[in-house]
């Protein structure tokens, strides 16, 4: 049997959850993991993820906020 190796990336650039609150979410990952806001809309909130380029977004997404699938993912760095 032949194992292959996962395909190496340089993290997930964007991710999006849906959120409520673009801000309480904010709110919420600044005291706890303390993430800096970097852009701000109408509808989302962004910050620098762990990674060098990994982006986070908070949209607001009431209806599928909490649900499976109330994330995407828009790019990895391969």
């Amino acid at each position: 049997m032949t194992r292959t190796r996962p395909l190496a990336t340089h993290g997930l650039t964007h991710i999006a959850l849906a959120v409520k609150s673009p801000s309480r979410s904010l709110k919420f990952y600044r005291a706890v993991f303390g993430v800096r806001e970097y852009y701000r809309d109408a509808d989302s909130v962004q910050v620098p993820g762990p990674g060098l380029q990994d982006v986070i977004a908070f949209e607001r997404d009431a209806e599928h906020a909490g649900a499976p699938g109330g994330s995407s993912i828009s790019g990895s760095g391969c």
